[in-house]
């Protein structure tokens, strides 16, 4: 029995040796680069990677330290995965050998570069060990997320037979709260910023993105966001999971800048495999610096309702009910878009109280108001000249246009993808009605303007007081042809003009009645019978009268002038003449230069010559000698005999 105890005493020893040497042994092999690495390598094969670090340092604490980290796939010749160190926050050893459970609260790399390959095939570099990720033992119960930092990360991607693209200077936190929620912050390029906060029970998430300096983000994702300039917004919304899916939720964009257009929105947002549709609750866009010669801007376009919604299967966009505020009126939208087949788009847009005047310059539209209905929807007519029908029904409000009379403006035409050309248009003003007939092609990024327009009885005393409120009653009537074209600008613009005078008395027109004074003509009151003719030739802001003809009462009146820039209205400058006469040149015969220079030789008894300047709303006619005109008139008789 003695003999006994010294050999159980002595295995007891033994045993407490053993242990501390493995104990020591353990400490040796963790404490020393050796054991880390083979940890590592160890960890590695059971994932399929091959794991090396120049470094690896364990603490009892449970503090992992590792430096020259590299991760290979097998068979792959270079790493998907390096850092300069990577820090690990885990369960300690007193921890670990009192529940036998090891958890990690804390990840943290610095420098990591993570590299994605995709060959021709479509394979990706990390293919292997995203199938062993798939095929692990499942674990019972949820598994606690560990706090994440990244520092100055890379992510380079290279895509077979295309330039790699590299995103750096990435820095991601993520932790979770005291409610199970992850809450995670991404940096790209220090001044652009995502926020997430998603909890995995509910699905419910919220996610907040500020772009302040999107020009120093790689191309790859400058390219989607194309003309952006910066981006502030939130996302607050539910995920289900279960088929069929949905997700929705309230998305706020507090400020987005393209090209130099600033907006915001307020929408309700929810998309499922069938459709997505948002309704609006508040929506603003400030497009005016587009109109470079606004010195004051008007208040942003607005919106207070309104329902997009987008089927997948079909294609289509609706808009449905989109209430607009601008320019101190309303309009209400309505369209329904197929994106594959965009000919077969209807859209209705009904407007009212419009006041366009901060867009354009010029007294003639200080005070205009539009309102009216366009439509746009597939051509009908097989044999339509674009595939797509429109109208429009306006009506113009202002002082000008009350003047002028303007009735309710119809128009129906064609729409394609480069021309719009219209079919019938009629504008009733001055009392008679104007045809007009537009064609707008647009070629190589310029807009080519052709416009013809029929004119039929216009009032000239409605023409003239429009333009002239002070002006003499006028009586007359005005038929004829305008004609111009265009690139797209005013200083392009370039036509011509035959206009009829008919049932006319011009006496009391400030210019006219000059003449008839200067000749001491006094006709009284008498039915209107004058009649004459007028040819206009426009070039840009320039309209010239190449040739006035009027003939009333026995009194022939010839002239030619100038307005210089038709954009001021009734105050642009006009220079020009006139000459009356007893002696009728109509049916004279002139063979040649010197018969005309003899003919207006004798132009002397019966003969008044009058010089205009002032304004379009101010005209200043002048009596003049015949020879201060002459050289003028010589031209002007010229042309207007040898085409009679």
């Amino acid at each position: 029995m003695a003999e006994k105890q010294p050999r159980r005493f002595r295995f007891i020893l033994r045993m407490i040796l053993l242990v501390g040497a493995l104990l020591i042994a353990g400490v040796v092999l963790l404490k020393s680069d050796r054991g880390g690495r083979w940890v590592l390598r160890h960890l590695g094969n059971r994932m399929g990677l091959e794991i090396t670090a120049n470094r690896v340092n364990f603490d009892f604490d449970g503090h992992v330290r590792i430096s020259r980290l590299s991760a290979r796939v097998e068979d792959e010749q270079e790493p998907f995965l390096t850092a300069r160190t990577l820090s690990i926050t885990m369960s300690s050893l007193k921890t670990l050998l009192r529940t036998w459970e090891l958890r990690v609260s804390d990840i943290s790399v610095t420098d990591p570069v993570l590299t994605l390959r995709r060959d021709e095939q479509g394979r990706m570099n990390i293919d292997p060990l995203q199938t062993r990720w798939a095929n692990r033992p499942k674990r019972s119960g949820r598994s606690a997320i560990p706090a994440l930092a990244i520092i100055n990360g890379t992510l380079h991607f290279e895509q077979a037979g295309q330039v790699p693209v590299e995103v750096s200077n990435i820095a991601l936190t993520s932790t979770t709260d005291h409610a199970g929620r992850l809450k995670a912050a991404l940096a790209v390029a220090k001044e652009n910023t995502v926020d997430a906060l998603f909890d995995p029970k509910t699905l419910d998430h919220t996610l907040s993105v500020d772009m302040k300096d999107i020009a120093a983000l790689p191309e790859i994702i400058q390219k989607p966001l194309r003309d952006v300039q910066k981006l502030k917004a939130r996302w607050t919304g539910r995920i289900v999971s279960l088929k069929p899916w949905d997700i929705s939720g309230q998305l706020s964009i507090e400020d987005i800048g393209v090209r130099g257009i600033q907006s915001s929105l307020q929408s309700t947002v929810a998309l499922n495999a069938d459709k997505f549709l948002a309704e609006i609750k508040q929506f603003s866009v400030d497009p005016w610096s587009l109109w470079e010669q606004i010195e004051d801007s008007p208040p942003a376009l607005t919106a207070d309702q309104g329902i997009i919604r987008y089927k997948f299967s079909e294609n289509r966009l609706d808009i449905e009910d989109l209430a607009v505020t601008l320019l101190e009126g309303k309009a209400t939208v309505a369209a329904t878009v197929f994106v594959k087949q965009p000919q077969q788009t209807t859209a209705s847009i009904e407007f009212s109280e419009i006041h366009p005047a901060p867009l354009l310059k010029g007294d003639l539209v200080e005070d205009m108001v539009l309102s009216g209905v366009f439509n746009v929807g597939p051509a009908p007519d097989k044999r339509a000249m674009e595939p797509m029908a429109i109208s429009l029904r306006l009506r113009v409000i202002g002082q000008l246009f009350q003047t002028a009379g303007l009735g309710e403006i119809t128009a129906e035409g064609y729409l394609g993808n480069s021309r719009l050309v219209t079919q019938t248009v009629t504008i009733p003003a001055f009392s008679g009605v104007i045809l007009p007939w537009l064609n707008l092609t647009r070629r190589e990024n310029e807009l080519f303007t052709h416009f013809i327009a029929d004119f039929e009885h216009l009032d000239i005393d409605r023409v003239v007081h429009t333009f002239n409120a002070e002006a003499q009653p006028v009586s007359g009537l005005l038929s004829g042809t305008v004609r111009c074209r265009s690139l797209g600008n005013l200083q392009t613009l370039s036509g011509s003009a035959d206009i009829i005078l008919s049932e006319s008395d011009l006496v009391k027109m400030k210019i006219i009645g000059a003449v008839y004074e200067a000749m001491n003509l006094n006709f009284g009151q008498k039915r209107p019978q004058g009649q004459g003719q007028l040819k206009v030739s426009v070039q840009g802001h320039k309209v010239d009268i190449m040739s006035f003809e009027y003939f009333n009462q026995g009194t022939e009146i010839r002239g030619a002038g100038e307005i210089h820039d038709i954009t001021m209205g009734k105050n642009s400058p006009v220079s020009g003449f006139l000459t009356g006469s007893m002696q009728p040149l109509r049916d004279s015969k002139i063979p040649g230069m010197k018969e005309l220079d003899r003919m207006i030789k004798g132009l002397q008894a019966g003969f008044a010559a009058v010089r205009i300047e002032g304004t379009l709303g101010d005209p200043q006619p002048q009596v003049v000698a015949l020879p201060e005109i002459q050289n003028a008139l010589r031209a002007l008789l010229w042309q207007q005999l040898k085409e009679e």
